[in-house]
């Protein structure tokens, strides 16, 4: 009876630091596992955010392009309003000299709103 007995309290003993160690071991591969996928998921958001900011930006410049096109129309419109002709015609647009200033006021405020709206 010791012998065997002797035995079995070494494999039992074995097999429960074994256990312990597998469970140590584990543990720490899931708390290793767990703070990579947290650092990956950080590096997954910064990318969203970045590819986002730079979504707004470009949607930001496109809106002022379009600002400023809208300008230089309103600034042809108000000198055909006022003149004589068409911008496309082969003659172009004629008109007096306060219609071109006016027209030109008009245009620089309107660009100026422009950046004042779209590149703070």
């Amino acid at each position: 009876m010791g012998k065997n007995y002797t035995k079995h309290i070494i494999i039992a003993t074995a097999l429960i630091i074994i256990s312990i160690v597998g469970s140590v071991l584990g543990s720490q591969y899931m708390k290793q596992n767990s703070i990579e996928r947290q650092k990956q998921m950080d590096i997954n958001q910064e990318n969203k955010l970045k590819e986002e900011a730079k979504a707004e930006e470009a949607t930001k410049n496109l809106r002022h392009n379009i600002c400023i096109a809208e300008a230089e129309d309103a600034y042809w419109s108000y000198v055909e309003l006022n003149g004589t002709g068409k911008r496309d015609d082969e003659k172009g647009v004629w008109a007096e000299n306060w219609v071109w200033d006016r027209a030109d006021e008009r245009k620089q405020t309107a660009i100026d709103n422009c950046f004042k709206q779209f590149k703070k």
